[in-house]
């Protein structure tokens, strides 16, 4: 390190903002926030450094001492982080639209029984008493159809306490792919 510029450890893409801020530093004599770049390890692996300069005078000459850390690690456990709460969210949001999905497709079901138990009570089989059978039968397998929508998100964001168990991976993947069929086909 003693042989090489501190600025050559930046990567290029930083280097103008670096030297700029260290530029004002010096003009302003004053120590901002410590501020983050990307720089190389010796072994030319990229790392974010959190870096915080202070100006001061050297042997008569103003320059900047500037203590730098590795925070890669640290970045890479908020990302993590954010990630994960922005799932768990999702899967409140989904569990939310479900639930709100699911009452008003539980009343047009039971409102199809009740046409279906009404229809039979009155025996009628001519054409047009049989197309409206057919009719209740579509619009009952729409509703089913949608019933196991709601079912597949409510088990997507399901947050339950972390169990190991084993898994029927047959079952999920159908599940899965059931979910996604329109985008997959």
């Amino acid at each position: 390190l003693l042989a090489q510029s501190p600025i050559d450890m930046i990567h290029p893409d930083d280097r103008a903002v670096v030297l700029e801020r260290a530029q004002q530093m010096l003009a302003r004599q004053s120590a901002p926030h410590p501020n983050e770049y990307r720089a190389f390890r010796r072994d030319g692996r990229v790392i974010i450094v959190e870096v915080l300069s202070i100006p001061l005078e050297w042997e008569g000459q103003a320059c900047l001492l500037s203590v730098g850390r590795d925070v890669t690690t640290r970045k890479d456990i908020e990302t993590r982080l954010m990630r994960a709460d922005r799932l768990a969210a999702l899967g409140t949001l989904t569990a939310g639209i479900a639930h709100e999905i699911n009452n008003p497709l539980s009343y047009a079901l039971l409102g199809l029984e009740q046409s279906f138990t009404t229809l039979d009570r009155l025996a009628d089989r001519s054409p047009l008493a049989e197309d409206l059978r057919r009719s209740l039968s579509d619009a009952r397998d729409g509703i089913e159809r949608a019933a196991a929508i709601v079912r597949q998100l409510r088990e997507f964001s399901r947050v339950d306490p972390e169990e190991h168990t084993t898994v029927d991976l047959r079952r999920v993947l159908d599940a899965a792919t059931r979910l996604a069929q329109n985008e997959i086909r």
